[in-house]
């Protein structure tokens, strides 16, 4: 259980950090991002970075609604997040690299609009495979 506002501080704040560093160039502020997603996917979205940053501070004013999320899905979506920063961090050294970042960051938007694609796809790979290509990836993760 965690609260709809330490969820909405995490998705958002993370979406910003990764515009902040598209915007000034900061390889900084995506290591800043590969961390707080690594450390999300290690401790699950209970004790993530930035679940506990807001509960232990704005929380304790604007506390929220108690939610029921999917940890598992939450701990892929936290893995596939830490390996985009760590590609976005790879190809900044190369012509396409703020492009992959603006691509992640793009993606991250999404995910803090609450339409988190790597939940959904989480969703779908666990019930089977929601189409031809992930039922065929569903079929091989089982072997």
């Amino acid at each position: 259980m965690v609260t709809s506002n330490e969820l909405h501080f995490c998705r958002i704040g993370v979406a910003v950090l990764i515009w902040a560093a598209i915007l000034l160039h900061s390889i900084a502020l995506l290591w800043i991002v590969a961390a707080i997603l690594g450390f999300s996917a290690i401790l699950t979205v209970r004790y993530a970075p930035m679940i506990v940053a807001y509960r232990y501070t704005f929380g304790l004013i604007w506390p929220g609604h108690s939610e029921l999320v999917d940890t598992k899905a939450y701990r892929f979506a936290h893995c596939l997040g830490f390996l985009m920063a760590c590609i976005a961090l790879g190809l900044t050294f190369t012509p396409i690299g703020w492009g992959f970042a603006l691509f992640f960051a793009v993606l991250k938007s999404i995910s803090a609009s609450g339409y988190c694609p790597a939940t959904k796809l989480y969703g779908c790979m666990k019930a089977g495979g929601c189409c031809t290509f992930s039922k065929k990836v569903a079929e091989l993760a089982k072997k």
